[in-house]
This record gives structure tokens, sequence and C-alpha cells, in this order.
């Protein structure tokens, strides 16, 4: 009996090993369907990513809505001598644009800078179909997220129509495409910086920030209007490595600040010997 029930066993076994081996093609076909039908519907390499549009204008009389659902030319939202800091997300999206919000709200929070006072803050939705109702309750989150000392009317969260959002995302190199199969976006995450007038001057990629980097981009691209003489000492020692969207030491930059602090610290101690030389002739 025991041999019996051995051998049924081995038998069963077999049979599962046939079905499965005789399955693995199938399912193999049905992955490669699966990705034949991706490509159909966009192409990942082509069609999303972010290039660097270094140097560019932002379409700064590109008119969108805002949250009050008030047009305002992009232009009329950027502060005079405040940098912006632009994402591309749109408010419903199920995972990553919230990643990023969380992720750029979470490095502000530790730069030091208030948004809203040293910078503007511009959150601009690529789905033409989203209201200023889904903005404004966006901006809502953020600000709560910031916590205390955001200054509201630097905090910016838009819509728009599918021409002006094409005119905005090309402008930044923001490559996204509509997947109509599973009725999201395609894109990729990230933000960029641009100077007080409008100028592509930073790109941060992922969904995780440096606050150090991001904190020194904006003052970069404040071009000195916001930060403290540390920020600017520390600009020439490090640059802007654009491929790893982060700063890296730069050699000659270290060098020419630690002959500005030394010619700091010369002009302190003459300024200092001036002094008691000036009160020692003056004493009785």
């Amino acid at each position: 009996m025991n041999g019996t029930r051995v051998l049924v066993l081995v038998q069963i076994v077999a049979a599962l090993v046939c079905v499965c081996a005789s399955a693995a093609p199938a399912l193999g076909s049905l992955q490669g369907s699966e990705a034949a039908q991706l490509r159909q519907r966009f192409d990942p390499a082509q069609d999303v990513g972010i290039d660097q549009n270094l140097g560019q204008s932002l379409p700064l009389d590109v008119v969108m809505r805002t949250e009050s659902g008030s047009e305002r030319t992009l232009g009329s939202l950027l502060a005079p001598g405040k940098p912006v800091l632009l994402a591309l997300v749109y408010y419903e999206c199920p995972m990553l644009c919230g990643m990023v919000e969380e992720a750029i709200v979470d490095a502000l929070k530790r730069t030091g800078l208030v948004a809203g006072r040293d910078f503007s803050v511009i959150f601009a939705s690529i789905d033409p179909t989203e209201t200023s109702d889904l903005a404004a309750a966006k901006k809502a989150s953020l600000l709560e997220a910031f916590g205390p000392g955001a200054e509201p009317i630097g905090w910016h969260c838009l819509t728009g129509n599918q021409a002006a959002i094409d005119r905005l995302a090309v402008s930044v190199g923001f490559r996204y495409v509509y997947d109509e199969a599973i009725g999201e976006y395609a894109h990729a995450g990230g933000f960029m910086i641009a100077q007080p007038t409008g100028i592509l001057s930073h790109y941060f990629f992922g969904a995780a920030y440096e606050a150090p980097d991001v904190r020194l981009a904006l003052v970069d691209a404040s071009q000195g209007k916001i930060g403290t003489l540390k920020d600017r000492v520390l600009l020439l020692c490090y640059h802007w490595n654009a491929a790893a969207g982060r700063y890296g030491m730069a050699i000659l930059g270290a060098t020419r600040a630690l002959g500005f602090v030394t010619v700091l610290i010369i002009a302190a101690w003459i300024l200092r010997a001036f002094r008691r030389g000036h009160a020692a002739q003056g004493a009785p």
C-alpha cells in the first residue's frame, strides 16, 4: 500500500511539472505581449523624461489659472528679486507626484529659507481637466505640510488648457504622455529652479532632494538677493554639477574662497592694530 501511494505521488508531481513546463512559454508570450502593448502606447525612452534647458526662459506670457480661478500670466507670478521653484505634476496623481511634492516640502523646510518670502513656489498641473478647486486643495495641503512660517502669497498651484501646458512643458524640457490604457500620466519626477527673470538655472531629479543643495541653488539663482555671506562663500567653493543634479567641490573656487577669507582676516587684524595704536596715542 505504501509503495502504491508513493508511486501515485510521483505521478502527480510529474504531471504538475509537465503542466508548469507547458505553461511557461504561454506566460513568457503574455509578458512579451504586454511589453509590445506598452511600446505601442508610447516609448518611455522618447516620450517620458526631463531634458535640462538650462539658460532658457520660462514662457512668461503663458496664461494659466491660479488656485482661486483667476487667469494670470506666468511672469506675473514671479516676484522681483526672488527665484522660483517650479514643479510639473498633476493633483490627482496616484503615486509619484505625491512623493515629489512631499520631498520638495521636506527639503524646503530644512533649507532655513522661507517659501513665499525668500522665493516663490509654483506647482503646475499637466492635466488640462483638473480644476482650480483641486489646485486650491493642493495648495492648502502643501502649506499645512510646510508648517508655520509659510507665506501663502508666494505659493501657487496652477491649472491650464492643453496649449498652455504644452508651452510650459516644452520650455522646461518636461516630456510626459497620457496612458489611456490605465488612465494615468506617465512622467518623470523632479523640479527646476529659475532666476527671478525666469531663466532656468538648476534641475533636480527623482523624488529625494538634499536640503543644502536646494538652498544653495535658490541662493545662486537669486544672484545674491537672498541668503547669507556664508552661502556666497560656499558658492565659491562649490559648483553646480548639472549631470548629477547637485553641488560638488570646486578646487579653484575653494582656493578663491580661502583667499577671500584670508584677506578678511588680515583686514580685520590691521583694523584692530590701527585702533589700538590710535587709542594708545590718545592716552594721557
